[in-house]
């Protein structure tokens, strides 16, 4: 097989090799215009460090990126994906690599790294559901057959990525987190959708949390009315989670939740949690995913709201 870069003119054959190849990996299937909205037209997507693997037809798919931008600047190099079919196997996927890693050195990248950081997200279908899909895959499905060839050419596996499933079609407010808001309203603490006419403190609370992209999407949503929730202290943010706005496909959408050290401890975060959830459902989203640390300690707060674990993934790094 003869690698080469991606030409333009691959556009429909790059579809129909992803859509035989890249579920085998976990990915979502991609229409022509998913495939350039998510990849060929991303801003990050590289023609110089994109090549395919073909005899006629083609069969491998792979891309990496670097930008100062990005996080961990130029020097990190992200592994965006590295798609072979059947007939490629394992030695068009070692083909693939080596062109993939010898891109990123010539940028002075000083590692290759598989995490949810990766600049092109890729959706991947959540199994056991009528084709519900995740809008970001966090790392590699550790039981594709990918995973063992990355393994054995010496990236390193640095933590696991638990995701999670929650359908909202009969989700309700549990009693005993009723019993718990009650008794945080009687300290003064509450949740409630954010407003910025009578809510103070809004992005001093987003900075203590210290999240830079929760910082800007939340403010963000404050300032175009998009709907989020917050906990309160009185008037005072101390505590958030959302937004909350469904996707075309049914998945509620929101980028995170956090409640500021002070305040932690209380179960003013599972409230917090449990309250945007509703609000997803009467918002009309028809699931929930998320994915957090196999041994976040957030993820009990997850499996008490309902959620399921559904598929881990593993963070990568090999140093170049």
């Amino acid at each position: 097989m003869k690698l080469r870069h991606v030409m333009d003119e691959d556009r429909a054959a790059l579809c129909a090799l992803w859509n035989r190849a890249a579920p085998l990996q976990g990915y979502a299937a991609l229409t022509e215009q998913e495939m350039d909205s998510l990849i060929l037209r991303n801003k990050y997507f590289d023609p110089a460090a994109s090549f395919v693997l073909e005899d006629g037809a083609l069969h491998g798919f792979g891309s990496a990126a670097s930008a100062e931008d990005l996080p961990g600047g130029a020097k990190r190099g992200y592994l965006c994906f590295a798609v072979t079919d059947r007939q490629a196997g394992e030695a068009g996927h070692r083909l693939l690599m080596d062109a993939l890693e010898q891109a990123l050195r010539a940028r002075g990248c000083e590692c290759a790294d598989v995490l949810f950081f990766n600049p092109i997200r890729l959706p991947w279908v959540i199994p056991g559901t009528p084709g519900h899909r995740h809008n970001n895959v966090p790392g590699l499905w550790v039981e594709c057959e990918a995973y063992g060839w990355m393994l054995a050419r010496g990236y390193a596996e640095r933590t696991r990525e638990c995701a999670m499933y929650l359908p909202l079609g009969g989700f309700s407010l549990p009693k005993r987190l009723l019993a718990r808001q009650q008794a945080l309203e009687r300290e003064g603490l509450r949740v409630a959708p954010y407003d910025g006419r009578v809510h103070k403190g809004l992005e001093e609370m987003l900075q203590t949390l210290g999240n830079a992209e929760w910082q800007a999407e939340i403010t963000g949503c404050a300032r175009t009315g998009t709907l989020f929730l917050v906990a309160l202290c009185g008037a005072q943010t101390v505590g958030f989670a959302g937004p909350v706005y469904p996707q075309p496909d049914g998945r509620g959408y929101f980028t995170g939740i956090g409640v500021i050290p002070a305040y932690e401890g209380r179960g003013l975060g599972t409230l917090l949690f449990n309250r945007m959830c509703l609000a997803q459902q009467e918002a009309g989203a028809k699931y929930l995913s998320l994915f957090t640390g196999e041994k976040n300690p957030a993820r009990h707060i997850y499996e008490q709201t309902g959620f399921k674990a559904v598929r881990s993934f593993g963070i990568l790094r090999k140093a170049l």
